[in-house]
């Protein structure tokens, strides 16, 4: 498959991938050990099943990797994400202020060295949107010489950003308010400048969903958006895409599809990482537990549990879960048993969501492309490109919208 050269293209040639491929991610493991594809694609099944442990922890590891060994039963997988994946961003050198980064935690510090890299300054004001301590805002109007402002929801970040932009001399004011609530900012845009350009890095779920609709309707004349956790938005229902193209062609994602967009993790450490495994394990061994107790082969929706659960031991686990959904457990539970029946059905459940996983970037495009075209159709020349490197984070996709 060539390279697809234009927005629309892209999405069609996802859209009709996904659909076909959809027994693959639309269902979980975790919840449905009995997947419809084991049946309709038993060499894969096997394969996956029988992966070690070697190969498991280095696909888990590597999307390349993943995508190798997963191309050798979905052939037409590794072709369409060359044709649909964005190239990466032209960079420039830029000089950055002394003792920028002061205060800044490594990742977002080097995050934000690599979106300053790739920004194209025009006379604009600058507006960080969520913007924190305002760390991307003032380190891009310092670098460049523009004023800027950052609006935030929480006052203690605006007065500590305020206080040290003031204290660098950077030209950057802090306005309190929350985006997602029109009645807290709409008295703001009067105080905004008419030729304003918005930057917004990792702007999660409805907080950049917002973003694009207020500088549409504001007739912002830039953006740039690295948009990230399509899944934290408050609608309860599917995902609602904003492009005439997407409402056309709705894949009806729901919050599950959302998060497995995301689900790739490339910073944790291998305690963390065992730590994920003990707690899985546990909450299946849960889950067979519970479909005993309730007779009834259904998963069952339990709360998240704080990473400290792992030293409360398998039994307290089951208790804390069974108490949170008000399932009475027996006095008498072999927990060996169901400890044991959780640890083999999580070995087998890592191994099958390695075929989801491959559909990640996939998802992820599907959904980044939907808000292009929705800027795309609203009037603005638009550019998506990738501006790190997944090590830096895999949400490294750059949206770039100018008002022609």
């Amino acid at each position: 498959m060539t390279v697809l050269n234009n927005f629309e293209a892209r999405f069609l040639a996802l859209h009709a991938q996904l659909q076909q491929h959809e027994q693959y991610w639309r269902s979980s493991p975790y919840r449905e050990p009995q997947l419809s594809w084991l049946q309709t694609n038993p060499a894969l099944a096997d394969a996956a099943v029988g992966l070690d442990a070697q190969q498991l922890s280095l696909s888990e590891q590597s999307p390349q990797e993943l995508n190798r060994w997963l191309s050798e039963f979905l052939p037409d997988l590794a072709p369409l994400l060359q044709a649909v994946e964005p190239p990466r961003a032209q960079t420039q050198a830029v000089t950055l202020p002394p003792h920028w980064h002061v205060g800044i935690g490594g990742r977002k510090r080097s995050q934000i060295e690599h979106f300053c890299q790739t920004f194209q300054p025009g006379q604009q004001h600058l507006i960080d949107w969520c913007s924190g301590k305002g760390y991307l805002g003032r380190t891009l109007a310092k670098a460049h010489n523009l004023s800027a402002t950052g609006i935030e929801i929480n006052p203690g970040l605006c007065h500590s950003g305020a206080q040290a932009c003031a204290t660098a001399g950077i030209d950057m004011r802090f306005l309190q308010a929350d985006v997602l609530d029109p009645a807290s900012l709409n008295p703001l845009v009067m105080q905004l400048p008419g030729n304003s350009h918005i930057v917004a890095l990792h702007a999660c779920g409805d907080l950049h969903r917002r973003l694009l609709r207020f500088s549409v309707e504001q007739d912002i004349a830039a953006l740039n958006l690295v948009p990230c956790c399509y899944s934290l938005w408050l609608n309860h229902g599917g995902y609602e895409p904003l492009s005439a193209l997407a409402q056309q062609n709705n894949l009806n994602l729901q919050r599950d599809h959302l998060n497995l967009a995301v689900q790739e993790v490339v910073t944790a450490k291998a305690r963390e990482t065992e730590q994920l495994h003990h707690i899985n394990s546990w909450r299946l061994g849960f889950d067979e537990l519970q479909r005993d107790v309730r007779q009834t082969d259904v998963y069952l929706e339990t709360p998240s549990i704080p990473k400290s659960a792992v030293n409360w031991g398998f039994e307290s686990v089951c208790q804390h879960l069974a108490q949170a959904v008000g399932l009475a457990l027996p006095k008498e539970v072999n927990w060996d048993q169901y400890a044991g029946r959780g640890q083999a059905r999580w070995q087998r459940t890592r191994r099958l969501q390695l075929v989801a996983q491959g559909f990640r970037r996939l998802l992820e495009l599907w959904l980044v492309y939907d808000l292009v075209l929705f800027l795309q159709q609203s009037g603005y020349s638009l550019s998506l490109t990738t501006f790190c490197e997944r090590q830096v984070t895999p949400r490294n996709l750059l949206i770039n919208a100018v008002r022609p």
